[in-house]
């Protein structure tokens, strides 16, 4: 729920980060777990990053020669995402790192090409965008409410010659406080999942009836 509530609405491309090492049962049902959870059409986003190839250099090998021998698995998974691959040497720091970092981001502009600047989305993002949208929506209200509540005080109690700066002063502070609280908010949510971003809107006072 955790990576959900970083990428809503939804990414545009997925990094499958690995080593070149062996291609574990345990990598294999990762990759399993993560397709039932998003879906097999996120292949159509994936990326796949191998790292350590300085290795590879070393022996002179090239990526493509290496994964010719890989197990039948990790091929069949690296065909699902439209054979992107990328090989990133660890030992290359600074600019020396630089055409490496370009590739990869030059293959993810190329692929989000290829799906059309489409984001990727499933029921799941769907239904976090919904909630996102949701607690906003009914925070905005109360916030409101609120102010309506300390104008209409205002206006009782002050005179006709300092309540209009006074009326500008609230609406600026209420402007700032609904775009403040929703940031935390989708932090909240992408830090620690909707559960606890719920905790901390109530905490706020502010749905003080809600249980």
């Amino acid at each position: 729920m955790k990576c959900i509530g970083i990428t809503s609405p939804g990414p545009h491309a997925f990094i499958i980060v690995r080593s070149l090492g062996r291609f574990t049962q345990e990598e294999e049902m990762s990759i399993h777990h993560f397709a039932k959870y998003f879906g097999e059409r996120m292949f159509q986003y994936c990326i796949i990053l191998f790292t350590r190839t300085d290795e590879l250099d070393n022996d002179n090998i090239s990526l493509k020669s290496h994964l010719s021998n890989a197990p039948k698995s990790l091929q069949m998974f690296i065909e699902k995402c439209g054979g992107r691959v990328i090989a990133f040497n660890n030992r290359l720091k600074g600019d020396q790192s630089g055409p490496q970092v370009k590739e990869l981001l030059t293959m993810i502009e190329e692929n989000v090409r290829r799906n059309e600047g489409k984001i990727y989305t499933n029921r799941v993002y769907l239904e976090a965008d919904i909630e996102v949208q949701k607690m906003e929506k009914e925070l905005l209200k109360t916030l409101r409410e609120d102010t309506d509540k300390k104008l209409k005080a205002l206006k009782e109690s002050e005179e006709k010659s300092g309540k209009d700066e006074k009326l500008k002063a609230i609406y600026s502070n209420l402007k700032e406080k609904e775009s403040r609280v929703c940031d935390d908010i989708r932090k909240d949510i992408a830090e620690n999942g909707f559960k606890q971003a719920w905790t901390f809107i109530k905490s706020l006072g502010l749905f003080s009836n809600v249980k």
